[in-house]
């Protein structure tokens, strides 16, 4: 604790008192500094190292007779000091200097008032604590208690850069230091005096017109970045203050820059697996034959042929379609088409057979699953005339799907990596940075590490691990799936699955389907068995994200939420309702007052309008989709695309939210218009609210100092353009990090 304490002093002695000296003079010595001897001293006695947990800050600074007073009496104290221990005393023989420094606001310790030594350090590692304690890199004074590695990693990334280059260090892949050799005084001084030196950007934007998205979303016309975060933001004349000899000035010639879109809600590989089936979204009915056929005539025996996106919503008759008419186009290898809602799929006859599906008599209904079979008012309506009452028609729901696609052999390697790097450039091609995957198995884990690695993803990656994988992933260290590849892939939450979708009436309700009598839906879980997976989550300190669509299945995971948080006290769990669609009037304010967030997806609603009304009736529709009802009692939203089950397009999100018409535009003034949100708050869905829905809100969300480089241009102004025109807009260039990793055809015209 002495050395610990001592080297605060001495570098409060160095950075505070002889801030100028250090900062005006660039030299790259101490010698004939005022303060060479008392370095000298401390060195000597070896008290002029730290902990690797320090996280002392400066509160004021100190005059040369309280310097002296101090260093004085710490060095007049026995050398020896106790290498472990785990609480500060008021009996222990350093209890009165420390005192004495927090008396006097010098230094604050950890907010339970514990100093906990974990190991030496070498003066090399100093540095960087140095770095931080004092603020040289301009990062706001309050910085973060570092006992999360990842964020160790992030504020520190720019001084272990350099004192990396200098060899004294060699990374950090394990959450540890690791000394390559021991610095000189001489060079300590030197990588201050450097780091001490006025900010210079590598590149300056000006002549902008830039959505901070911040606490009072303000815009302005400049922003300067270095080492991939915004160094400056605001004027034009102020932001050409940081321009060094290297600098880049990039004239964006009134183009509208908005914050790096986050989806909080899409699942990663599926966006890159669509692109490599057949694309069924919303298509008519002929159209997906058509293609389905030609994929046969290509096929090879005992090939399977996938597609994605159907919705018999739009068909006419808006029913659900057969097995026979995907048997006319391809009775020799199995068809799997999932719906759009990503809840059902259309197989043919060839897939049921290769399941087993009615072998040796009726296969029962999964829990949480239905196998779609001809019923008596099929038949007096004259569907389905080439299938017998009570065969299956070649419809399967939510959990029944896995009786048939667990006999489709996986794809390849080589096949899922494409699809990881096709919906990368997917996603960024439209303005998303960063993305909250919906269920990620451990395997799928370890893919997205191995396409990191080999530079193929620049996404940041919230995932959701998967529940059935939740016991491999909880024996995973923190520092191994939090903040990996410079905060760009971090594993912290479990997604669960309270029930289906309202598309496939698998959704779970309170009252019948008034479309459907008698039908329910389809619940995931018993009450036991949701409360022992969300506590088991918590236990082990991860977030749960659950999907619930029905009013019976949100009632569920509140109240296991609940029970949750009284069992186990006042944490800041973040725990989501992935969807929270159709709400009882009563649960509504229950999200704010348990601090539950409802991660929504705007497109939804305008997706569902035709059928939704249809499916609840004229009194449960009021309590769905209820955005503005919800933001009123005080929560936020974060806002998502759902792909793949919708397109991967914010902006088709951000008009819904705005207007609540569909893209054609319709009903007239929007559906169910009393529950529009404003632009600003459609935006903050999808930047800081989504941040905050995965703990990153300190380091991505909006353009401010500090924070990550990450934003898109677009092409008109978002703010200002007619609501119909929202849906319009494209992406001309995206950045992660600073780093342009997106650029369209048609900005690349512009700069021309």
């Amino acid at each position: 604790m002495k050395k610990r304490l001592a080297l605060f002093l001495a570098l409060v002695m160095v950075l505070s008192s002889g801030m100028v000296a250090l900062g005006d003079s660039g030299f790259t010595d101490i010698k004939d500094h005022w303060a060479e001897k008392e370095i000298m001293a401390l060195s000597d006695l070896e008290i002029l190292r730290g902990y690797a947990d320090m996280t002392y800050r400066p509160e004021k600074k100190l005059t040369r007779a309280e310097f002296v007073a101090i260093i004085n009496r710490t060095l007049g104290l026995s050398k020896e000091a106790p290498v472990n221990f785990s609480d500060v005393k008021t009996g222990d023989w350093f209890y009165k200097d420390l005192a004495l420094a927090m008396d006097k606001g010098y230094i604050k310790g950890y907010p339970d008032g514990t100093f906990q030594a974990k190991r030496f350090i070498s003066r090399e590692e100093a540095v960087t604590v140095i770095v931080r304690a004092f603020d040289l890199k301009g990062m706001d004074k309050e910085a973060p208690v570092f006992k999360d590695q990842a964020k160790v990693k992030a504020y520190a990334q720019e001084p272990l850069k350099i004192v990396s280059a200098e060899g004294y260090i060699g990374g950090y892949p394990d959450g540890e230091f690791k000394p390559q050799n021991f610095i000189s005084r001489a060079e300590v001084a030197k990588i201050i005096s450097k780091l001490m030196e006025k900010d210079q950007a590598d590149v300056i934007y000006i002549n902008g017109n830039i959505y901070t998205v911040n606490e009072n979303f303000d815009k302005v016309e400049a922003m300067a970045v270095k080492n991939g975060r915004f160094i400056y933001v605001g004027e034009e004349e102020e932001a050409r203050a940081f321009t060094g000899p290297k600098t880049e000035i990039v004239d964006l010639e009134g183009q509208t820059v908005l914050p790096g879109l986050i989806d909080s809600h899409l699942h990663f590989s599926g966006v890159g697996s669509k692109l490599q089936q057949i694309d069924a979204f919303w298509a008519p009915k002929e159209d997906i034959l058509a293609s389905v056929k030609e994929a046969a005539q290509n096929a090879q025996p005992g090939d399977w042929i996938v597609g994605r996106g159907w919705n018999q919503e739009v068909w006419d008759p808006a029913i659900f379609p057969s097995k026979t008419e995907l048997d006319a186009v391809a009775p020799d290898n199995p068809v799997v088409l999932t719906r759009v809602c990503g809840h059902a799929i259309w197989v043919n006859s060839k897939a049921l057979e290769e399941s087993a599906i009615d072998a040796t008599g009726p296969t029962p209904n999964p829990v949480g699953g239905e196998i779609i079979r001809k019923n008596e008012e099929d038949d007096l309506a004259g569907r389905y005339p080439d299938i017998q009452v009570g065969e299956p028609i070649g419809v399967m729901v939510d959990t029944a799907a896995g009786l048939v696609t667990k006999n489709k052999a996986p794809d390849s390697e080589s096949k899922l990596a494409e699809a990881i790097q096709l919906a990368n450039d997917h996603i960024l091609s439209y303005g998303i940075t960063s993305v909250r995957d919906a269920g990620q198995s451990r395997e799928g884990f370890e893919r997205l590490k191995a396409a990191y690695e080999k530079g193929k993803v620049d996404l940041r990656i919230y995932m959701m691990a998967s529940q059935k994988d939740a016991d491999e992933f909880y024996k995973i260290p923190e520092a191994d799936r939090v903040g990996l590849y410079d905060n760009k892939l971090s594993v912290r939450s479990i997604k669960l699955m309270a029930d289906g979708s309202l598309g496939a009436r698998s959704a779970w309700m309170l009252e019948p389907y008034s479309d459907r009598e008698g039908h329910y839906g389809d619940r995931r879980y018993t009450d036991e068995e949701l409360y022992q997976l969300v506590s088991g989550a918590a236990k082990h300190g991860f977030q749960v994200n659950t999907h619930a669509i029905g009013d019976a299945a949100n009632r569920q995971v509140l109240d296991a939420y609940e029970k949750v948080f009284k069992e186990l006290g006042s944490k800041d769990y973040r725990f989501a309702i992935e969807h929270a669609q159709i709400l009882a009037p009563e649960d509504i304010p229950r999200f704010k007052e348990l601090g539950v967030i409802p991660s929504m997806q705007f497109v939804h609603a305008t997706s569902d309008l035709n059928m939704a009304e249809d499916r609840m009736g004229p009194e449960r529709i009021k309590g769905a989709y209820a955005w503005r009802t919800l933001l009123d009692t005080g929560v936020i939203i974060p806002n998502g695309t759902d792909a793949q089950v919708e397109l991967v397009n914010p902006f088709h999100g951000l008009y819904a939210g705005v207007t609540r018409q569909t893209r054609e535009g319709k009903p007239d003034g929007g559906w169910y218009p009393e529950q529009k949100l404003t632009r600003e708050e459609a935006l903050r869905a999808y930047t800081i609210w989504g941040a905050y829905a995965q703990f990153q809100e300190d380091w991505i969300g909006s353009i401010e100092k500090g924070k990550f480089a990450d934003f898109t241009i677009i092409d008109r102004d978002y703010l200002s353009i007619p609501e119909s025109e929202i849906k319009d807009i494209e992406a001309l260039a995206t950045f992660v990090a600073g780093e342009r990793v997106y650029q369209s055809d048609k900005l690349a015209t512009v700069e021309e």
